[in-house]
């Protein structure tokens, strides 16, 4: 979608908004693009390359009565939830059309889907202190996605109350929803700065580390919020939240992350199974979608198709999926058709939980800090705040301990835990002197000669090189523990 002209924008749009095109490349290089959704269904219509686990069929049948629905050669699966079933799929994206987002807007207001009101209540009764405890005056905000702007309006109110200058940065694949989001903001708060960042999730990341740096003695915090995590793998959200830290952070930046628990299972059913059927018109738009995006007709029958909706509570996911209600064929393109059977499902959306041992699991594979987390009332939903510091060291167990031997990227951690107490703990000037504060010859003498050691090959487990290494790694972890301790005796 291409920007409005300057002049319109200049009508349109108060002086305290601008919106800043930051595509590295054409509009239809985007996943979203028609161009590029279309093989991606075709793919995972034509190939069961998704898995229906066995332990969603156990849950289907508790939640929607569902004993028998797949149906092969002519006849009902004799024994449903025994194996998991390969499955085909569709892009979740296929969701988010026009429509899509006008009725995905609908459910927030929906009294069961209680993510947005957790949230939303989240800031307004603490939006104060959690303003307070990441964004500076003169500080930068940015947040990942707008939608209505309903719940960030009260991190905003925190800011003005606090008598804070900020600029608040928005990320949208759409200029026309960051000015509609955006311009009521702009007009509202004249105090505020605000920019719409038109692009990706990808575009972003390399723009804000080269065009949003951190003000000087201040912050930048950025903001992930209404459990858009949820819509990856555990294993991709850590992979994503990696990359945002590597490349958009500087040490000290702070990630604010809305993220839903993992609550009962009825409530959350609920939550994405609505007795209005918005939820479900949300999902059954997405065959609309498809049809457009294929350019056939009369092949994605809604009423050919019902809404699955399914709380995995042993994976922790809501999973979302069509089900064939005949036997029918499929018209892809003008050579390729595909016969789906009764009852067969087609995955569409996951929607990921997390409880504190996820979360923790997925700071460390991202190498973030978690300093602090706001739960709202019914202590469903939460709000975290992750940091990067200037190193992460991850625990391990005894029983680890014996399998394995430090990696290198372990001890890189620890020589940077060093790094910044010789660099912040020793009095400037005072790294010449002898003796040198916090010097002990086994620690500074020895880093070379453990680095080759991994360099040149690798050791066995339970070796007697294994336990050198491992005798290492802990004195140098003891002898940051007294630093730490004599710093706070005798500062």
């Amino acid at each position: 979608m291409s920007l409005p002209e300057t002049t319109t924008v200049k009508q349109q749009q108060p002086a305290n908004l601008s919106i800043t095109d930051i595509r590295n490349s054409s509009p239809s290089a985007s996943l979203a693009a028609t161009s590029n959704l279309a093989p991606l269904i075709t793919a995972g219509l034509s190939q069961k390359n998704a898995i229906f686990p066995r332990s969603s069929a156990r849950f289907d049948v508790a939640q929607n009565g569902k004993t028998s629905p797949f149906q092969k050669s002519g006849g009902l699966a004799a024994s449903y939830g025994a194996v998991d079933e390969p499955i085909r799929s569709i892009p979740t994206l296929v969701l988010y059309d026009d429509a899509g987002l006008d009725i995905y807007d609908a459910i927030t207001y929906v009294e069961e889907y209680y993510l947005t009101n957790a949230e939303m209540q989240i800031f307004m009764d603490l939006g104060d202190e959690i303003m307070d405890s990441c964004v500076g005056d003169g500080g930068v905000l940015i947040e990942l996605g707008v939608g209505s702007m309903r719940k960030t309006k009260y991190l905003l109110d925190a800011i003005v109350r606090q008598g804070k200058s900020v600029t608040y940065y928005a990320l949208d694949l759409s200029a026309q929803s960051l000015s509609m989001a955006l311009s009521p903001l702009a007009s509202h708060y004249p105090t505020i700065q605000f920019v719409g960042l038109l692009g990706t999730y990808d575009d972003s990341l390399s723009y804000i580390q080269t065009h949003i740096p951190r003000p000087v003695n201040s912050t930048r915090t950025l903001l992930w919020l209404g459990s858009s995590i949820g819509n990856y793998t555990r294993a991709e959200a850590a992979e994503f939240l990696k990359r945002v830290q590597t490349i958009a952070m500087d040490t000290g930046d702070t990630f604010l992350c809305g993220i839903d628990r993992r609550n009962d299972a009825l409530i959350v059913k609920a939550a994405y199974d609505d007795p209005k059927g918005v939820t479900r018109d949300f999902i059954l738009n997405g065959l609309d979608h498809v049809e457009r995006i294929l350019g056939v007709k009369d092949t994605f029958k809604r009423d050919l198709f019902e809404y699955v909706s399914i709380y995995n509570d042993e994976l922790g996911r809501h999973e979302a999926y069509y089900r064939s209600l005949v036997q029918q064929t499929l018209v892809l393109s003008a050579t390729e058709t595909v016969v789906l059977e009764k009852g067969e499902l087609i995955n569409v959306e996951y929607s990921v939980k997390y409880s504190a041992q996820d979360v923790q699991r997925l700071v460390d594979g991202a190498g973030f800090y978690w300093p602090n987390r706001w739960a709202d009332a019914s202590g469903r939903y939460d709000v975290h705040l992750f940091q990067k510091a200037p190193f992460h060291l991850m625990g391990v167990s005894p029983e680890d301990s014996k399998k394995s031997v430090p990696t290198l990227a372990e001890f890189e951690e620890i020589f940077k835990v060093w790094d910044t107490i010789s660099l912040t703990m020793i009095p400037e000037g005072g790294h010449l002197e002898k003796p040198i504060s916090l010097r002990h010859p086994f620690i500074f003498y020895r880093i070379r000669a453990l680095l080759t050691v991994h360099e040149q090959g690798t050791c066995e487990t339970g070796g007697a090189l294994a336990r050198v290494l491992w005798m290492s790694y802990e004195h140098y972890a003891m002898h940051l523990e007294v630093c730490c301790v004599l710093r706070f005796l005798f500062d």
